[in-house]
């Protein structure tokens, strides 16, 4: 079982990517902006972040640079997952340290159930502290 937290401020579009999580063992939570997200990271200890980019205030690309510079969450997975399809965007989140990029209009639930798999070793139990 993981700790996902999800990063969106599209609510109806977090909602049923929460349940989906849940129904396959995970646990997860989310918040819907980038200040929300850096200032619940060392209560939830989560395991991985699936974040947008477009969002008010702190952006994501903003919010995963942060993440980058923070000494007890630098190593965190985070996927950006993101409406946005441009290769610049993609590229930007890429170097800033995102394990991967998805397009959500292309990517499916398998998708990121892989991505899970993939960066936390299977089920994910205790990658991140959580």
């Amino acid at each position: 079982m993981a700790n996902v937290l999800i990063v969106d401020d599209d609510i109806d579009g977090c909602r049923p990517l929460a349940r989906l999580l849940q129904y396959v063992g995970h646990k997860s939570f989310f918040v819907h902006d980038g200040r929300a997200a850096l200032s619940m990271l060392d209560q939830l200890r989560p395991d991985m972040i699936l974040l947008d980019v477009m969002m008010p205030g702190i952006d994501g690309l903003e919010v995963l640079k942060l993440i980058r510079n923070h000494p007890m969450h630098k190593d965190l997975p985070v996927v950006v997952y993101s409406a946005l399809s441009d290769s610049g965007t993609k590229a930007e989140a890429i170097q800033s340290g995102a394990q991967s990029y998805l397009v959500k209009s292309q990517a499916s639930f398998a998708d990121i159930q892989s991505c899970i798999d993939q960066y936390l070793g299977g089920a994910g139990a205790g990658a991140g502290g959580g």
